[in-house]
């Protein structure tokens, strides 16, 4: 059986979501009381992103906000 396609985006696909991971970060700063899904939620609505559904960005800036908050601890 030949190996499956992945499905979604290719991983490294080198999109830079900096800026929105800084909003997001802001947002948990200034209002510790808001959950993560709350501030990916707000940041999304509030402007311009990369991706073929909303899920799908508010996930890919899941991971990369997770795995950055990881790597600092």
């Amino acid at each position: 059986m030949a190996d499956k396609r992945r499905r979604g985006r290719p991983a490294g696909s080198q999109i830079n979501d900096d800026a929105a991971r800084a909003k997001i970060a802001d947002l948990l700063v200034a209002s510790p009381e808001i959950k993560l899904s709350a501030a990916l939620r707000t940041v999304r609505l509030a402007g311009e992103h990369k991706g073929q559904s909303p899920r799908a960005v508010e996930e890919r800036w899941r991971t990369k906000f997770c795995e950055r908050r990881a790597s600092r601890n």
